[in-house]
């Protein structure tokens, strides 16, 4: 792992969804200390430190050219050693050789002049994942040495995953935007969980998805693989229930692949890395 001031730049190797179950004592999940809201609800810049499960993907890969190209996009740290993200974030690199891959944890503020590439060692995907309809856009990467979360501060936590279904609140997507040149800032978007017949009506619903909508939000951050977080009214605890797909709309309704719908794969997945 390498530090670059307050920011934790990490290698990946590249696997496919899991679960978040922290074998670290006294570290719990979902432990928000700061509000991620800053004001306006249309569209918010994050406060700094309030989401500390977010990661942003630098991933470069060799085209069919021999080329070397980059993209970048979202993730969320589950445990000490898991990051879940969109099947769509890896499958550039599907067909073509990957060279590189890196995940910064630790800020909401990512300037390009500052990040360092690392090795990337394995590389899986979702196998049901269907590109043209986004039905199982979901992924997962894997960090080559667990997080030390009693030696990295408070600014490194994991999200909490939801073993069954429960009472939510303050629902959000979160992604990186470009606000200006060389870098990227955290902002997310309110969400309300609506029924699935909306998304039906509006033919978004594949096999295991939620269903959310924003009513505010006019400008798209364009970034996907983050979470769809929410809190727990009982534990009050942050968690993920879905991933943000590649082309979410700047507004309305939207499809979620539900995490909770993956987490048996996820687990098996897990207990076999």
């Amino acid at each position: 792992m390498i530090i670059l001031g307050t920011w934790f730049v990490v290698t990946v190797s590249l696997v496919t969804l899991l679960d978040a179950k922290c074998e670290q004592k006294n570290v719990k999940c979902g432990i928000n200390k700061l509000s991620i809201y800053s004001g306006d609800p249309s569209g918010e810049v994050v406060n700094n430190h309030a989401n500390p499960w977010m990661a942003f993907l630098a991933l470069t890969y060799y085209n069919r050219n021999g080329k070397l190209e980059g993209y970048t996009c979202s993730g969320t740290l589950i445990n000490d050693e898991w990051i879940l993200t969109s099947a769509n974030c890896l499958s550039v690199g599907k067909n073509n050789n990957f060279a590189y891959g890196i995940a910064i944890l630790g800020t909401n503020q990512v300037s390009y002049k500052n990040m360092s590439k690392h090795k990337v060692i394995i590389t899986f995907n979702q196998k049901n994942f269907k590109p043209e309809s986004y039905e199982n856009d979901i992924a997962l990467l894997k960090l080559p040495k667990k997080l030390d979360f009693n030696d990295i501060g408070n600014y490194i936590r994991p999200i909490c995953l939801t073993y069954q279904y429960a009472e939510l609140e303050n629902c959000s997507a979160t992604g990186w935007a470009q606000l200006r040149p060389l870098s990227r800032q955290l902002v997310h978007i309110r969400e309300s969980i609506i029924p699935l017949d909306d998304c039906r009506k509006d033919g978004l619903l594949g096999t295991n998805a939620l269903c959310g909508k924003n009513r505010f939000q006019a400008n798209c951050y364009n970034d996907y693989g983050g979470p769809l977080q929410c809190v727990e009214k009982k534990s009050k605890a942050w968690t993920i229930v879905g991933v943000v797909p590649y082309g979410l709309a700047c507004s309305g309704i939207h499809s979620f692949p539900r995490v909770l719908k993956y987490l048996d794969w996820i687990e098996s997945v897990m207990d076999k890395k």
